[in-house]
């Protein structure tokens, strides 16, 4: 895809960026950090899990969680483009590369005779990976305020595993 560069190969599939993956990043960190009071109020809400801000509102910290929050957001979409390729390459399907950008990811694969024997389970694996994701997500954030770490601590991981 024009406009990407290749940071690496995993699987044997190239993985490019795509320069409205850069833009995106620092966007999402700013919209991130600046809402990051409303946002552990709503993971508190919605997970009834304490979250101690003490640590997540100061300095530049809300915009450093930020950043990581969407750099996890996108290896989110990049194990779930993993997921489709991978699929894809135990079917027989050529991998091309996979791209990151600003609305998400493509798997770019050779063309065939479309069946559905493997495209079905190719579609499906993706958002499954996904789920697993959260799920194992959602396990860490339950489990951190078990952990003996201190409540500034434990705040910043609820915050960034929620």
């Amino acid at each position: 895809m024009d406009g990407s560069f290749r940071i690496g190969r995993l699987f044997g599939i190239p993985i490019l960026i795509h320069y409205t993956f850069l833009l995106v990043i620092p966007l999402f960190a700013w919209i991130i950090g600046s809402q990051i009071t409303l946002t552990t109020g709503m993971l508190t809400e919605v997970f009834q899990v304490p979250i101690d801000t003490t640590l997540i509102t100061a300095g530049y910290l809300p915009y450093i969680l930020g950043t990581i929050v969407a750099f996890g957001l996108f290896g989110g979409v990049l194990v779930h483009e993993l997921a489709h390729s991978i699929v894809a390459k135990r079917k027989g399907i050529a991998i091309n590369s996979i791209t990151l950008m600003i609305f998400g990811g493509i798997a770019t694969m050779e063309e065939g005779v479309p069946d559905p024997k493997i495209e079905l389970p190719m579609a499906l694996v993706g958002p499954i990976a996904s789920l697993f994701v959260g799920i194992v997500c959602t396990g860490i954030m339950y489990a951190v305020p078990s952990l003996s770490l201190s409540p500034g601590i434990a705040g910043v991981l609820v915050f960034m595993f929620g």
